[in-house]
């Protein structure tokens, strides 16, 4: 199972053996010992040595693979780590904890390029005439947390430990993310989230800040500050972030660090009767003002630049394109739920992603980039045990994308035009990417007959794990369908090769819709059976500068019965694990798994305990994959893998 990836600790309450006892007083015969009030019953927390065991984990795998690419014959090798997590509770009100992760031998024909563990790797090329070194990463933190709980405070640390989001205490521009991010932090063997949450109490109430080298994944070393003022039925919320440095780590092309800078916000919610709403404007990017960037507007039928059919002008930020403003109205009347959302944010006026669930789990959100006005709309209707949830986003760039454009030279005026290229966020005070002119629909149907576990959210709301685990309906579904029209094309894109070098394009793909529908069940016809399953298709466009459009589909399937577990996936032209292959548009014609496992218990949550499985992984090549030309069409790579894992 993909769950057995996870290293997710879980504190287990432990019960102290008594200690000798102190010898009590005896009282004098001339008083009568007033009887003692009852002593309050300790918490599970309170019951816990200053030192104990969180969580033991060992994995010990075996690897059969091929790889058309490389090997003639299967091979085989064998991989071993453990984690430790160790709390420690120093005072009441105070616990911390941390996991570290040993490594034993580590595979190297796994047909996986990159996880938490290949960090252990040998170095092929490091050593004198490129002598195999053998790796020294073997001993690292995998996590570690605090949390420190005292009447005027709460004070918070994590690395690589998930936090919430400020979206419901007034961080209406998204300022301080989400950062649950489950095994990809593994998949990428990345260190986020990493830092210092407080928030204040008493005569400190309202007052919050977080600080650290990655608060969320990709963000530049930051420190975040909130004052939250409620007044009646209003609440007021200001907020400012400031970037230290620039982001030295980047594991993967959806979360490059955007340059450094700072924003700030001023947000005010409240609400009467039916109605919610929020209202709020941010200044972001000052550090870009007087920054300069090229535009193009259409020539008409006079000369244009390089005979291209546009004007090409100069220009730089002004201290205007750094305002932005959202607005937003929410209803809820008997069974219907509506909101509208309009939103307008300058040049380099960028801010976060939409944190919150608005009503339902609709994928259509705001994305929170600068060079923008837009609108979403949406409405959610309750029909018995049916949701009936449309949602339309519109929105436009102020200044549009820039084309390719080739240099040119006229041999009569001597006049030499160089080449124009679209723009990106590393050159460049701003680009056209997630805000580009677009129309978009959605259409989300919902079938849950016990809402008070609504699945609809948590399906679509990236914690789907979560959310079937909590659902209590016998059987529920929902089917989201998603439609993008893209009147216009984007800048140009930076993404991550596997190695990891960072890769500025000078082009983008055309203008294309793209679309996507993702049916999804939970099913628990008997107490001792869970059946999870999805179906996907969709149409993408490549994150690079790639013009093939893929047309991809996928299904997988579930079954848990008692302590047994059955998981079989199936995907179409798709892409790969990493998100470089849909950068460079890497498909695989075919790719599938088969997991088959048993333990000492049955499906939960956040790990599935001890378990003993076999799984089956393969996938076959075509030139659309990678070293396609050491292949031709031809082709495929076939891992066969046997894995224990025990955990306390």
């Amino acid at each position: 199972m993909m769950l057995l990836a996870l290293f997710v600790g879980s504190a287990t309450a432990q019960d102290t053996a008594p200690g000798p006892l102190a010898e009590a007083p005896v009282p004098s015969v001339a008083t009568v010992a007033e009887p003692a009030p009852p002593a309050a019953r300790p918490t599970e927390a309170e019951k816990l040595p200053p030192a104990y065991v969180r969580d033991v984990r060992l994995d010990l795998w075996t690897f059969t693979a091929q790889d058309s690419r490389t090997d003639i014959a299967p091979t085989f090798d064998h991989q071993e780590s453990a984690v430790l997590d160790l709390g420690v509770r120093p005072a009441p009100g105070l616990d911390a904890h941390v996991a570290v992760s040993v490594l034993g031998n580590v595979a190297t024909n796994v047909i996986d390029e990159i996880s938490y563990e290949t960090r252990g790797r040998a170095l092929m090329q490091a050593g004198p005439d490129g002598l195999d070194l053998s790796a020294m990463d073997r001993v690292r933190i995998y996590q570690a947390g605090a949390t420190w709980d005292m009447p005027a405070f709460r004070l918070a640390a994590y690395h690589r430990t998930g936090h919430s989001h400020w979206g419901d205490k007034g961080d209406l521009f998204g300022l301080y993310r989400e950062a649950n991010y489950g095994d990809a932090i593994d998949i990428y063997d990345a260190t986020a989230p990493s830092g210092i949450e407080f928030e204040g109490k008493q005569a400190l109430e309202g007052l919050a800040f977080a600080f650290g080298p990655q608060v969320y994944w990709g963000a530049n070393p930051t420190a975040i500050a909130r004052y939250q003022l409620t007044t009646g039925a209003l609440a007021w919320t200001v907020m400012h972030q400031e970037d230290i440095a620039a982001q030295a780590e980047i594991t993967t092309s959806t979360a490059v660090p955007q340059p450094v800078g700072r924003k700030s916000t001023l947000v005010l919610e409240g609400g009467r009767g039916p109605f919610t709403f929020d209202l709020g404007g941010v200044v972001a990017g000052s550090e870009r003002i007087g920054d300069t960037f090229q535009s193009v507007v259409p020539a008409g039928k006079g000369e244009s630049y390089a005979d291209s059919g546009q004007h090409l002008l100069q220009d730089e930020v002004r201290w205007y394109d750094t305002l932005g403003g959202k607005a937003r109205v929410s209803v809820e009347v008997g069974r219907v739920h509506g909101y509208v959302l309009g939103t307008y944010r300058g040049l380099v006026a960028d801010t976060g992603p939409e944190q919150t669930t608005e009503i339902t789990g609709w994928g259509l959100k705001d994305h929170g980039v600068g060079n923008v006005g837009g609108a979403l709309l949406g409405v959610a209707v309750d029909v018995g045990s049916f949701q009936i949830a449309p949602n339309l986003l519109v929105q436009r760039p102020i200044v549009g994308a820039l084309p390719v454009i080739a240099s040119g030279w006229d041999g009569a005026t001597g006049w030499y035009t160089p080449q124009i290229t679209p723009r990106n966020i590393v050159d460049d005070p701003f680009a056209v990417r997630e805000n580009r002119e677009t129309v978009a629909g959605e259409l989300l149907l919902v079938f849950d007959p016990t809402p008070s576990t609504p699945f609809g959210k948590d399906a679509l709301q990236g914690d789907a794990l979560q959310g079937d685990a909590q659902e209590d309906a016998s059987f529920a579904a929902s089917l989201d369908l998603i439609y993008r029209h893209h009147r216009t094309a984007r800048d140009a894109s930076v993404g991550l090769t596997a190695e990891g070098d960072l890769v500025t394009f000078a082009a983008s793909p055309p203008a294309a819709d793209v679309w996507d529908a993702t049916f999804r069940v939970v099913s628990s016809p008997g107490r001792e059976v869970l059946i999870l399953g999805s179906i996907y298709a969709g149409q993408s466009q490549s994150t690079g500068d790639d013009a093939r459009l893929v047309t991809r589909f996928g299904a997988d399937a579930t079954v848990w019965w008692r302590a047994t577990a059955l998981q079989v996936v199936g995907r179409v032209n798709d892409y790969g694990l990493y998100d470089y292959y849909q950068t460079f548009n890497l498909t695989y014609p075919l790719q599938g798994s088969v997991d088959l496992s048993t333990g000492l218990s049955g499906f939960r949550l956040p790990f599935p305990g001890t378990r003993l499985g076999v799984r089956l992984k393969g996938r076959t090549f075509d030139q659309w994959s990678p070293d396609a030309a050491q292949l031709g069409a031809q082709g495929g790579a076939f891992e066969a893998a046997t894995y224990l894992t025990v955990r306390l």
